[in-house]
């Protein structure tokens, strides 16, 4: 083919007699000649990188070193044919697509696991992620491990605090600053005397005696706009002191 030559021209006479230099261009000899003319037949290589125009299946992508590909056009795979943008894995299964606004990203095994974007019972924005091995896009809410749709619990802070309940006393309170500036909804968990299990709070101890059931211990919780409380409880006569590690969660959700 010989050497491209980006300042090639041709000598013509003018109307006056005259020879004068006309450039012409080079670009057929470099291209394809599908390409050169208008039409694109099959995969072509576009220079020499990793870059294709699939002229058959409507997309152009791009090679990664790792063997990943960046893609624009028909979805790989779509039936419908789908067309956005895309991202294939290694291993030649889908990683991500962007269909009109709405993205879907897929686990390595090729199962959409993460939807943004139009819902289509509404069509209000939505954010769902799905169980394991669940395809996102088909799943029931049972199936789903986040879904913007449905509020859930937020956690804003937690810490464990030790409260200690001597003998012969009735209640002792331990009082823990709320800097929030607001009654948040709270959760707290105890475990007493060292043991093993955390309970949820509020926690008793209950005997049976003669047939009639007593509360003999009771591990108690409260909160305002200043202080968390937890309490223990016992009657005034306990002959061993009681020490409870507690461990509490303080929502964004109000109290009140």
């Amino acid at each position: 083919m010989g050497n491209y030559s980006p300042d090639r021209s041709t000598i013509v006479t003018n109307d006056n007699g005259n020879s004068v230099n006309i450039p012409t261009s080079d670009l057929s000899r470099v291209i394809p000649r599908q390409l050169s003319t208008g039409t694109l037949r099959g995969t072509q290589n576009v220079g020499y990188g990793t870059a294709k125009i699939d002229g058959s299946n409507n997309r152009i992508t791009v090679g990664a070193p790792d063997g990943s590909i960046v893609g624009i056009g028909q979805i790989p795979n779509s039936n419908p044919a789908q067309y956005g943008n895309f991202l294939i894995y290694p291993s030649g299964k889908l990683s991500l697509t962007q269909i009109s606004g709405d993205t879907t990203q897929y686990d390595t095994n090729g199962v959409p696991r993460i939807f943004t974007g139009s819902n289509p019972s509404d069509g209000e924005f939505v954010m769902k992620i799905s169980k394991p091995n669940i395809d996102v896009l088909t799943a029931t809410d049972d199936k789903l491990i986040f879904n913007s749709n449905q509020n859930v619990f937020k956690i804003i802070k937690t810490d464990t605090v030790t409260i200690t309940h001597p003998i012969n006393t009735a209640t002792t309170t331990l009082s823990v600053p709320n800097t929030l500036g607001f009654i948040p909804m709270f959760l707290a968990y105890a475990t007493v005397d060292g043991g093993l299990s955390y309970d949820q709070l509020p926690l008793s101890s209950v005997n049976s005696v003669a047939g009639s059931l007593t509360i003999n211990r009771l591990i108690d919780m409260g909160i305002d706009i200043n202080n968390l409380y937890f309490q223990i409880k016992t009657g005034s006569n306990n002959i061993a002191p009681y020490t409870a590690n507690i461990k509490y969660y303080l929502l964004q959700e109000t109290a009140n």
